[in-house]
Parts: C-alpha cells; structure tokens; sequence
C-alpha cells in the first residue's frame, strides 16, 4: 500500500463472533458471542517486518470501548501505520453490552451483574488466547491499542494479564482521574478542557471563549419571563415554545463537548458516527470551524474574575442594559439559608411560623 493509496477499513476487514462466557469468575451459566473485527492483508513474519527475529510478527489488538466496533476500526490510524509497517495482525474486539456483542438477559439487575471492566478485560484475554491458536502465532507479542476508556482498559490489560500482553500504548487514557487516585480533584476538567479548545491557547480565539462563556448566564437571565423564553424560542427555531433557559443551554452546550472529544487536525467522522447522524465528517479542527461566527465583539463586558467564578456580565445601555452577576457562592449561600429558615420553623413548634420556602418541607429530624 502506497503513500498514494487509500487506507484499508472496515469494508476491507473479516468480521467474525466468538463465543464469550457470561461470567469469567463465578458460576453464571449462559454464553453471548463477541463481535472481532480482524485484517491479515499485512501478516507476515517478524524477519519480513525487519525485526532480527524469528517467528510471527506481531499482533495489535484493540480493545474495544464505549461505542460501536467500527468507530475504532475506522479511526485507529496508528495501528494501520504501524501494521503495515511490522507486518502485524489487527484485531478490534467490541467491548460486552455493545451493540453486536451484547448478552441475551433480561432486566437492568442482571445485565449490569456483568457489565464489568473485570469481565470485558477477561473477555480480551481469552480471545487473544484463541486467535494465537488459530492463526497458529503462540510466539507472537501481542500489543494494545486503546483510546480514552479503551486506553484504560489497554493500561489495565497489561497489568492484569502481562503473561498474554507484551505492551500497551494507551491514548488519552484517563487513569489518574478516578477519585481515589485523583491528585487535585476539581468539578470542571471537562470544560476547562472545552475553554482551552475555544481559545487562543487551542487556536481559536480568546474573543470567541469569551462570547461562549458569557452566554449561558445571559441565557438564563432572559429566559426568566415569558417574553424573554419566547424571544429565546424564536432566536433558536425550536420546534415547540422553550418552558425553560435551562433546557435551551443544556442543548447548545452538548456539541461543544463533543466537538472537543473530536477537535482532529484533519476532517473525521469519529464523533459524528458515535453520536450521531453517521458518516458525516467534521472539518478539520472543529472547535476553530465553530468559533468562527463568534469571533466578534457583541457588546457582552464581563467584569470580575471568571477562574473564581465571581464576576459580572453587562450587554446594552441605558434602559435596554441586561445584567447578570455570576458567583458560585450564591446558590450555596441561598441553600444555605433556606435550610436554616426550615429549620428554626421546626425549632419554633408553638409559633410555626410559614418560613419556608413554598413546597419545601423541613428536612427530616429524629425524634426524642
């Protein structure tokens, strides 16, 4: 395969299911079948490769993560360069409970039973067992390949298992972000994450963050009368009358998450096939694609500090001018509040007094 020729895909690969058992480590009966996506046009050996070695090349194998097999297959481009390049095996294996790999059982208790990291890490070891039996290369080092919860299991696959796993190269594997191994815990990685792809720093534009952080607050300010969601409604052509900001923002929000996860330097359908509507490819460096409209003065000024949360946004003038002040003190202290007002209500038994919010009821109290 030439520089000028097209990148094989999933049209180009065998697809086979292998049987799985239900549960590795217990005594569940029952079997599922796992789908296994497999390219042998570059299989050779490891003197054919250029290693000084006899015996098979290698075997890069995929472990599957949170979406359809052929979303991995299609945008694994490392393990098609190196394939070819070390005559390797490519294998992606779907992770249990995905859409063709997914256990005949009945009720959320018993699918969740074995839906487990553990379970789908013994299901890759197992069938890197049986495709070294078949494609007779016992001696063959076995790679993974992972991205985000994929890199995790290709990480844990090579602790776990080291006797059947020779490395891992593990992408954007977020290890260290589980809570008990999560050095400086904070609530917004993901949209610092976000922020930094909608800023200069990700090449886009500092003018362009702005505007996007200055417009869920302002949102939400409009949208607190009815004229205001109507005019919210129209500005946005949503199909029925908008009941709440909330929900407006929560929609405009969701696409600049996955733009993130998806922000590639060349067009890609990664995201689009994962999420929806299928094989339509994003531009290269998306979240730049998308700023571009944004990239100029509306006339938002924010003032105060947007790292502590604590600032304010003014748009318009004179009797026109909508205000927002932005502190996440604020609902902590109305919480707060709110709960110490109940709670002298239910101190003050004789009185009563009506102190708590409408349908809020004083929280529960044991009884002496």
């Amino acid at each position: 395969m030439d520089a000028q020729s097209p990148r094989p895909s999933i049209v180009n690969c065998t697809w086979r299911l292998y049987d799985q058992p239900l549960d590795h480590f217990g005594t569940a009966p029952g079997t599922f079948q796992q789908r296994v996506c497999l390219y042998s046009s570059f299989w050779g050996t490891a003197r054919e490769a250029g290693f000084d070695a006899d015996g098979p090349a290698p075997i890069f194998f995929y472990t599957g993560n949170e979406s359809p097999l052929e979303e991995y297959v299609n945008n694994t481009g490392l393990m098609w360069e190196l394939g070819e390049r070390t005559r390797a095996l490519l294998v992606w294996a779907e992770h249990r409970y995905e859409p063709a790999s997914c256990p005949a059982l009945s009720g959320p208790s018993n699918c969740f039973a074995y839906g487990t990291t553990a379970q789908a890490l013994a299901d890759f070891a197992a069938l890197a067992g049986t495709l070294r039996s078949q494609f007779a290369a016992e001696a063959a080092p076995l790679i993974v390949f992972g991205g985000s919860y994929g890199g995790m299991l290709a990480g844990w696959m090579r602790i776990r298992y080291p006797h059947v796993v020779a490395g891992a190269i593990a992408a954007s594997a977020p290890v260290w972000g589980l809570a008990p191994t999560l050095a400086t815990p904070r609530l917004d990685w993901s949209s610092r994450a976000i922020a930094r792809g909608l800023s200069a720093r990700g090449g886009s534009t500092d003018c362009c963050l702005a505007n996007v952080r200055a417009a869920w607050p302002l949102m939400r300010e409009v949208g607190r009368t009815g004229a205001g969601l109507a005019l919210l409604s129209n500005a946005s052509r949503s199909c029925a009358p908008l009941r709440s900001a909330q929900a407006l923002a929560a929609w405009a929000k969701a696409p600049f998450f996955y733009l993130a996860e998806g922000n590639f330097p060349f067009p890609s359908t990664y995201i689009t096939f994962s999420v929806g509507p299928g094989y339509v490819p994003l531009p290269a460096w998306p979240m730049r694609a998308a700023c571009a409209p944004l990239d100029r003065d509306f006339g938002v000024r924010l003032n105060g500090s947007t790292e502590a949360v604590r600032y304010s946004l003014q748009m318009g003038e004179g009797e026109n001018e909508l205000r927002v002040d932005v502190d996440w003190r604020a609902p902590l202290r109305a919480r707060v509040h709110s709960f110490l007002l109940c709670l002298v209500s239910l101190l003050d038994r004789e009185q009563r007094l009506p102190l708590c919010p409408p349908g809020r009821t004083p929280p529960a109290t044991a009884t002496r």
